[in-house]
């Protein structure tokens, strides 16, 4: 189930928005403050962040929201973040939104249109988690394979190259699949 966290200091968002996040099928997880939020993120697997832009009383510039938007952003560059808040600053907005905000949504938020950014945002989400851990796996199937002893074996035309590199592929998927042992007999 996809961890969501909701980081604002009215206890009544988060609720409500916990509410809404989990009759939808995601699992809500809220704290208050951002030094609460950064331990978190830090300890727990988030797969996106709804988060004010205001904590303290009487304010409403926005600063505390930039700097916990800058350090979710050190700690996971792509985990996808919403910004909400009541006290919309359009400079705020296009900064954050070109740092790599997914969305800026102010108060009250349109139900729909959040729990449709949602969606979009963790598909998108698991699709780059995905493509990152297939690069990784294939970046270190092509080292095997750039590292293999051919012992000695001299080639010069690009078929034998063909021919080797397959071999080569197939000797590395018996090993990584486990199928080497019903191979050899």
């Amino acid at each position: 189930m996809d961890n969501i966290l909701i980081v604002d200091d009215n206890h009544a968002i988060c609720q409500a928005l916990a509410l809404m996040i989990e009759l939808h099928g995601y699992h809500a997880i809220f704290c208050h403050s951002p030094d609460a939020a950064i331990e978190i993120v830090t300890n727990k697997e988030i797969c996106l962040v709804i988060q004010d832009m205001n904590f303290s009383r009487d304010t409403t510039s926005g600063e505390e929201g930039k700097q916990l938007f800058y350090a979710l952003r050190q700690l996971q560059p792509n985990l996808p973040i919403i910004l909400m808040t009541a006290w919309t600053q359009l400079e705020t907005a296009v900064e954050l939104v070109k740092a790599g905000a997914a969305d800026y949504m102010g108060k009250p938020w349109d139900d729909a249109k959040l729990l449709n950014s949602i969606s979009n945002l963790l598909s998108i989400y698991r699709l780059s988690q995905q493509n990152s851990q297939l690069t990784r796996i294939d970046s270190e199937r092509m080292s095997v394979i750039n590292g293999a002893d051919l012992c000695g074996l001299i080639f010069g035309s690009g078929a034998m190259q063909r021919c080797v590199d397959l071999a080569l592929q197939v000797a590395l998927r018996c090993v990584c699949d486990d199928h080497w042992p019903k191979w050899r007999g």
